[in-house]
């Protein structure tokens, strides 16, 4: 009789231990999800927006050092130009190296970079038309791929927000669920072990 009041009494306390334990898993694998993302958010995301934005202040620089570099003869402006080209080359070489896939929109603003360092670099009179449409196509390609982290970025909160009311949700489920079978079994264990009485 005592081996069976035990089996009556630890078999549904049992039960309740894996319903909680089972709802304490999925609560660990939900906050381990929303690490991960948040680490790719602010690891992949937010630095590559704050590379493109670094990028622009870079090019900016380059666009000024290589229009000083045309109009004067001093030495000393065409290696500021090359300095801020070499330094605008490794920006973009650092960006493009976070990216295990070759980027569409880094690949095309490469390309209008390298327009642009051939306008700058033209000294002859006509050249300031080529300048400006290689500078407006720099421009232009650097906000499409500016444009692009901030799509990616705002994807990324979007997801974390989705896991986070998605695990919010599945844990009052979880402990509805667990508080609902607790007192389903403390009742069948008090009535299974008052009815012999």
């Amino acid at each position: 009789m005592t081996l069976k009041i035990r089996h009556k009494v630890l078999l549904p306390a049992l039960a309740v231990i894996i319903v909680l334990l089972a709802q304490v898993a999925y609560s660990f694998y939900s906050i381990s999800l929303i690490k991960s993302q948040a680490d790719r958010l602010k690891d992949y995301h937010l630095k590559g927006s704050v590379q493109v934005r670094d990028i622009r202040l870079q090019l900016d620089e380059v666009v000024r050092q290589g229009r000083l570099s045309a109009v004067s003869t001093d030495p000393g402006f065409l290696e500021q130009f090359v300095t801020a080209r070499g330094d605008l080359d490794h920006q973009l070489e650092a960006l493009m190296a976070r990216d295990p896939v070759a980027d569409p929109a880094q690949l095309r603003f490469k390309q209008s970079l390298e327009a642009l360092y051939a306008a700058l670099s033209d000294r002859s009179p006509e050249a300031e038309a080529g300048l400006e449409k290689a500078k407006t196509e720099a421009y232009g390609s650097l906000r499409d791929l500016d444009e692009r982290y901030t799509r990616r970025f705002q994807r990324s909160v979007e997801v974390l927000a989705q896991i986070g009311k998605d695990a919010g949700r599945s844990t009052l489920y979880a402990l509805v669920t667990g508080v609902i079978v607790s007192v389903v079994v403390w009742v069948l264990i008090l009535l299974s072990l008052s009815r012999p009485l």
